[in-house]
């Protein structure tokens, strides 16, 4: 995960690109069995895709639908998410805690949810035990600050609850 993280950082910095390009791109082949990208045709497809995506030649959306083809899914969602908000964990940062079962596509509503509310993504703890995804985000809105309204928290937790009951 650190290379996926990595590379959404230079991109972001470089390039002016958020985050949520370089995950769900990423992660399928760095996660697959737990394992680092080695196979130099995973590693080229890999590549491939985020360079489509980077020339906006394809989207994020598109690539999880045709990953999801030939792979019965349910529906709905296994059950609501859990969302914290909490400016007490950290000095500098918002931490975002989200707890729910896993699914193909998960980081990505997380991410791009996050980037739709104007924050960006300072570091991330990103887990699975099983099949319930425990992922956190230390985030700060677009002035390097942290999310201290709380109109505007309640709108993060709201915004990322609608996300996470929607399957994607």
């Amino acid at each position: 995960m650190g290379a996926s993280h990595a590379i959404g950082h230079v991109l972001g910095g470089t390039c002016d690109v958020p985050h949520y390009y370089c995950t769900p791109v990423m992660m399928p082949s760095i996660l697959r069995y737990n394992k680092p990208v080695t196979e130099e045709a995973r590693w080229r497809r890999t590549l491939d895709a985020l360079r489509r995506v980077m020339r906006d030649e394809e989207t994020v959306d598109a690539l999880l639908t045709r990953r999801k083809v030939g792979r019965p899914g349910p529906e709905t969602v296994p059950g609501p998410p859990k969302v914290s908000v909490d400016n007490r964990l950290s000095d500098t940062h918002t931490v975002v805690e989200v707890k729910c079962p896993d699914r193909v596509g998960l980081l990505y509503a997380i991410t791009r949810t996050l980037s739709e509310q104007g924050l960006d993504i300072g570091s991330a703890r990103i887990a699975t035990e099983i099949d319930q995804a425990y992922d956190t985000f230390y985030v700060t809105d677009r002035l390097a600050g942290r999310v201290e309204d709380p109109a505007a928290s309640t709108r993060l937790k709201e915004a990322l609850e609608d996300a996470l009951m929607k399957p994607l």
